[in-house]
């Protein structure tokens, strides 16, 4: 790579099954995939066919489904991107009540 060459990256990382303790919520059957690409000053992830079994911080909600986009410039200050999300499909119940 050229020292003056513009800075670009990608990545993907495919999930399968991930359950996890963030912070104090608990996330499971976490499928689906994260990509990520870096060109020049711009930043981008996709989220593809993200399934989530369910989100229980207290409360459990799920299962939930989505593919959402993020895009941030690197050089604006306002340290802001943009997430529209494509498609959500959220059911929710309350444990004792389903």
């Amino acid at each position: 790579m050229e020292s003056n060459a513009p800075l670009a990256a990608d990545a993907w990382l495919d999930l399968s099954d991930v359950s996890a303790v963030i912070d104090r919520t608990a996330v499971t059957n976490l499928s689906g995939r994260l990509m990520l690409a870096l060109e020049v000053d711009t930043l981008t992830a996709a989220l593809r066919d993200i399934r989530i079994g369910e989100i229980d911080s207290g409360i459990g909600i799920g299962p939930i489904q989505l593919l959402a986009d993020y895009e941030a410039n690197l050089l604006r200050r306002s340290g802001g991107g943009s997430l529209p999300f494509s498609r959500q499909r959220p059911s929710f119940w309350v444990a004792g009540f389903a």
